[in-house]
């Protein structure tokens, strides 16, 4: 499970880190274009936009990771002992909610493939933007239920 974990892992930080790089190269080009050369480009601010999104949501599967998700920490400060209690229960329901997520964009995506939009100023079909919303999800649920499993060995008890 580990080594799967570890495998995703840099998968996802890989892609995030290569979106990453594209959004700076293309607003960089932007800049250049627009300001030096008097000439904009129409497609560097939609295809940013479009690695935004992508980047917003691989964040996602990296902070489920580290079980780093915002949350209200007064019940588990005031009363210690029921912090793992609460820790799986948050768990259990981050899970429900990526996997809801998960299917509604399934059909979100569905729905933009088959209306067959392209983007204005990139040639890129919108489904594939929307695409990251079901991978994303579904990858958070994946993760989030494998911090759930590791919860309850000793291993990961002693880390929290």
């Amino acid at each position: 499970m580990q080594k799967v974990m570890r495998v995703l892992d840099t998968l996802i930080n890989g892609l995030g880190i290569i979106v990453l790089c594209f959004m700076v190269i293309a607003i960089g080009m932007q800049v250049f274009f627009r300001y030096v050369l008097h000439w904009p480009l129409g497609w560097p601010e939609e295809a940013t936009l479009f690695a935004f999104c992508w980047c917003t949501y691989l964040g996602i599967c990296i902070v489920a990771r580290k079980n780093g998700h915002l949350r209200l920490d007064v019940i588990p400060t005031t009363w210690p002992s029921l912090a793992p209690f609460l820790d799986r229960v948050s768990m259990l329901v981050s899970i429900g909610y990526f996997i809801f997520c998960g299917w509604q964009g399934t059909l979100m995506t569905k729905q933009i493939y088959n209306m067959a939009f392209t983007a204005v100023g990139f040639p890129l079909p919108q489904w594939v933007v929307w695409l990251i919303i079901p991978i994303s999800s579904f990858l958070a649920a994946f993760i989030t239920l494998t911090n759930f499993i590791l919860s309850f060995t000793d291993k990961q008890r002693g880390a929290q």
